[in-house]
């Protein structure tokens, strides 16, 4: 009785063992055909960028800048990028909607043994930098196009990069209308450009160097190549 079980439960055994290979087999060969994974109900793009050779230059004023690097290729260090302003640099901060601590932070003044939890730039991200004194911003890299910005139901906190300034309905077109709310700050005036999807606003173009804060009533990919 007990090696007529043994048999049995070898058997068994090897049973499941063939059918779940010939099912990752199956699913492997399927995403092959496909382009992507059947498991997750999430668009994969195939980007090929265009680099342009470009510069960045534009002033921060003392205090809260909320500010985007269109010339950014690829990710870079927060050191490399923010050479030409370390010195007036107080903090800065990303935000990244979804995550159980959503606020990333950059402080030079920390101690060595405290960690910067922001550690690069993204061209496609919106930052806060706090600065002691205005500052002037230069980089010479690049701009790299298209970009595709993944943006989440709720708050966003996006940058804009690309160098081209352009009228807010048409920048956002293919993101309508599942965007709510769009706002720019005014360091100068402490106060805030508004574009409401349903009210309109003051805040009538998209431009370089700004980051912007985007209400989303649903998910949605933000698609900018120009």
């Amino acid at each position: 009785m007990t090696k007529r079980i043994g048999i049995i439960l070898s058997a068994l055994t090897v049973f499941l063992f063939l059918f779940y290979t010939i099912w990752a087999l199956l699913n492997i060969f399927q995403a092959s055909i496909t382009g992507f994974a059947t498991t997750a109900d999430v668009p994969t793009y195939l980007v090929i960028l265009n680099v342009t050779s470009a510069q960045c230059n534009f002033t921060m004023e003392q205090g809260w800048n909320l500010v985007s690097i269109p010339c950014l290729p690829q990710n870079e260090p927060v050191d490399n990028v923010t050479t030409t302003i370390n010195t007036s640099v107080l903090s800065i901060h990303s935000y990244t909607p979804g995550s159980a601590d959503p606020w990333n932070a950059y402080n030079p003044s920390l101690p060595w043994w405290v960690v910067n939890d922001l550690v690069e730039f993204d061209r496609k991200k919106g930052y806060w930098i706090n600065l002691n004194e205005s500052a002037f911003f230069y980089l010479d890299r690049g701009t790299a196009s298209p970009n595709v910005i993944g943006l989440s139901a709720g708050w966003n906190l996006v940058g804009y990069p690309t160098m081209t300034i352009r009228n807010i309905n048409d920048s956002l077109a293919n993101i309508y209308p599942n965007y709510l709310i769009v706002y720019r700050y005014n360091t100068s005036a402490d106060s805030w450009f508004e574009y409401n999807i349903s009210a309109g606003g003051n805040l009538y173009n998209l431009s370089p160097y700004q980051g912007y804060w985007v209400q989303m009533n649903i998910s949605d990919t933000w698609i900018i190549d120009w």
